[in-house]
This record gives C-alpha cells, sequence and structure tokens, in this order.
C-alpha cells in the first residue's frame, strides 16, 4: 500500500488495464553490441507476462523488406549514400504499413531491432558529415 493508503499497481497490471495500444520499444546500437539477444530476452519476458509481442527488424520483417535487406548487405552493388538511406526508409514504411502499425493498434507490444536513429547516423557517416564536425571539434575550428 501507498502512504495514502491507495494499492500500488505495478507496471504489468497497470499496462494490461490501462493501455488500448501496444507499446513500440526500440533497441538501437551498433553492430554486435546485442541487439537481438536483448530483444528476445525482452520478448520471453513480455510473453511471461501475458503478452504476445512483436518482434522486428530493420531492414527486414517483412519480404519487401528482407529483399532490400539483401541487396543493402550484397556487396555485389555499389549503392551510393543516398540510395542506401533511401532503400532503408522503404523498408521501415513497408515495416511500419504491414507489420507495427497494425500490431500496435490491436493492442500488441512491438520490439524492434534498430530504427529511423540507425538510419541517420548511417547516413551522416556516409556522407562524410561527421568527419567535418568532427575534424572541428579536434581543431578549435568552427
Amino acid at each position: 500500500r501507498m502512504r495514502d493508503g491507495s494499492r500500488d499497481v505495478g507496471a504489468t497490471e497497470m499496462t494490461r488495464s490501462t493501455v488500448t495500444r501496444g507499446l513500440f520499444v526500440v533497441l538501437d546500437g551498433v553492430d554486435g553490441c546485442g541487439k537481438s539477444t536483448q530483444a528476445a530476452r525482452l520478448c520471453d519476458a513480455l510473453r511471461a507476462e501475458g503478452h504476445d509481442p512483436l518482434h522486428v527488424r530493420e531492414p527486414g520483417s517483412t519480404r519487401v523488406g528482407e529483399a532490400l535487406r539483401a541487396v543493402l548487405l550484397s556487396r555485389e552493388h555499389d549503392l551510393s549514400p543516398r540510395v542506401e538511406t533511401l532503400l532503408f526508409a522503404a523498408a521501415r514504411a513497408q515495416m511500419l504499413a504491414e507489420l507495427v502499425e497494425p500490431a500496435l493498434a490491436s493492442g500488441r507490444h512491438v520490439v524492434c531491432e534498430r530504427f529511423h536513429p540507425s538510419t541517420s547516423a548511417t547516413a551522416v557517416a556516409s556522407f562524410g558529415w561527421y568527419r567535418k564536425a568532427l575534424g572541428a571539434s579536434t581543431s578549435g575550428r568552427r
């Protein structure tokens, strides 16, 4: 019980009773940092609490997304940074429309490996903006 005499409602109980739309959780980070492992653990924990989470990855998780993922990961194609960024955006748009939005609307929680912060970071790095910013910050020039 709380100090005022009311009952302490746990997060799981509160989520089940008050949230009609699912939650969207993003796990982001560099390659190999454990996003997939942590996403799987989070989904397992949500299942143990009685939820049916949707686990997605970006790019991927849909037929279109997996095809675009194959192109992006292939060394056969010499993609410009702009094209690469647009392919990530296309895969994301398909995943949102086909999987994420319907799941959230039905009350399912969605656990997503990567989202737009990764694409933004990659685009900045690919276009060389980070090199200019790093050079200015380390040389004292602005």
